[in-house]
């Protein structure tokens, strides 16, 4: 025999031992598998380790032994085992089994980043997709309710890359996108989000608050609508038809629909409120004063009925546009010492639960409407050279030079009510974008 044919042959028995390997370890692994979904643990363990010590280098094995030690509990031998049979770059089901037993552990980011690692290394993998997907709305949902809006959104738009077309996701990025005030975002992806399912009525009423947010008020009535006829018995449909139809200056089918609001909830503050303000602008003021009184009694330190409720005490029917404001109508300012107390508790306590107690309330004016400047606000650590700023108590307030204008003499509040809950800002001082109705200087569009 040559000694090439001695080498051929030497090779070939070689291949068919490695052959005969794979197939004795294959074997114990399937065994091994069968014994785990029948909850028989310890044998299954004892096969696993004698395989490993016959071959280190079987990884297949050491991510069985991970299910194994995840069964039990024993989280911290079943992530050695994940992370070991890691090495394997070809065992995605290590990484997907990892991403479980971390999101057992609510390590959601790290979590995600296996996911995600296992679903780019073979797309066939639904389940980490799914995974992917699911810890990363969890942590984007614990974003936002911690007030970390930006990290919430961030979570949102890597679940979507995953998943386009799924209604639940786009909700809750619209969701937090109404949170930021990002109104065009918001009612993109709440559109979308009741195409692909159009009995989704929580997303019909947050499309509608999107719409009135860019000011299209014709198709928030459409969406409100169709909230209304899939819960018919909702008072929090009423309200947003009423709050639409006030809003385009419909009195007569505002006040219908705050009515039937109250009806099916007679409980509630809001609907009180906006009826408590149509009364005040049309001079009913024993009307506005009674409504406005139900507010409180609800709601004390509800800021807006304070100040309707002052307004209606004397000065409802004076020109508030007259500047400087005669120092008699200014009876109001012993009303912001009381809301602001409120209003330094809250900012306070939410500063503390987000860590930021660095941080100041920054009031700004973000555009203008017919009935005057919309505003907004934001926690900021960044103060301008140029801002004013203004200390309640050791609570920062930070306005820029542009806003001040329309900030002077406003009154800040923290409001729980039908369309959600924050800080809110109201202006009696402040005119609308053109003088009053609409001459064409806002964005409304008239």
């Amino acid at each position: 025999m040559s000694a090439v044919t001695q080498a051929a042959v030497a090779l070939l028995l070689a291949v068919r031992i490695v052959a005969a390997e794979q197939t004795t370890n294959i074997q114990v692994l399937q065994d091994a598998s069968q014994r785990i979904a029948a909850h028989d643990y310890a044998s299954s363990e004892r096969e696993l380790k004698s395989l490993l010590e016959q071959d280190p280098t079987e990884h297949r094995a050491e991510n069985l032994l991970g299910v194994i030690y995840a069964e039990r509990g024993d989280d911290t031998a079943a992530e050695k085992e994940f992370r070991s049979a890691m090495a394997d770059p070809e065992l995605v089901g290590a990484r997907v089994n990892l991403g479980l037993l971390l999101e057992r552990k609510r390590e959601y980011p790290q979590a995600a980043d296996l996911f995600e690692t296992a679903y780019r290394h073979d797309p066939t993998r639904s389940d980490a997709r799914t995974g992917a997907v699911r810890v990363l709305r969890t942590d984007a949902q614990m974003a936002f309710r911690a007030g970390e809006n930006e990290k919430a959104l961030a979570e949102l738009l890597r679940a979507r890359k995953l998943a386009p077309n799924d209604p639940d996701l786009l909700y809750e990025f619209g969701i937090v996108c109404l949170g930021q005030s990002l109104y065009g975002d918001a009612e993109s992806a709440l559109a979308q989000a009741v195409v692909l399912r159009p009995g989704f009525p929580a997303a019909f009423y947050a499309l509608g608050r999107a719409q009135i947010g860019t000011q299209d008020f014709g198709e928030a009535e459409k969406s409100m609508m169709r909230y209304n006829e899939l819960q018919p018995n909702d008072p929090t449909a009423l309200y947003g038809l009423g709050l639409v139809a006030s809003l385009q200056k419909r009195d007569s089918e505002a006040r219908k629909y705050f009515g039937r609001s109250l009806a099916l909830q007679p409980a509630q503050t809001e609907s009180w409120f906006e009826l408590g303000s149509l009364d005040l602008a049309a001079k009913d003021l024993p009307k506005a004063e009674e409504e406005f009184r139900h507010v409180l009694s609800r709601n004390p330190k509800h800021a807006g009925a304070l100040l309707g409720l002052s307004l209606q005490k004397g000065h409802s029917a004076a020109d508030w546009s007259t500047r400087p404001l005669p120092e008699e109508w200014l009876v109001y300012a012993a009303l912001d010492v009381e809301v602001l107390v409120e209003l330094r508790d809250e900012l306070a306590a939410l500063l503390e639960e987000q860590g930021k107690t660095d941080h100041a309330l920054r009031i700004f004016v973000r555009g203008m409407s017919c009935s005057g400047p919309a505003y907004g606000m934001a926690l900021d650590n960044e103060p301008r050279q140029d801002d004013a700023v203004s200390q309640l108590d050791g609570v920062t307030v930070l306005v820029d030079p542009l806003s001040a204008q329309y900030v002077e003499g406003a009154q800040v509040d923290y409001v729980e009510g039908l369309m959600g809950q924050g800080f809110t800002v109201l202006n009696p001082n402040a005119q609308p974008a053109s003088g009053g109705g609409c001459g064409g200087g806002c964005s409304c569009g008239h």
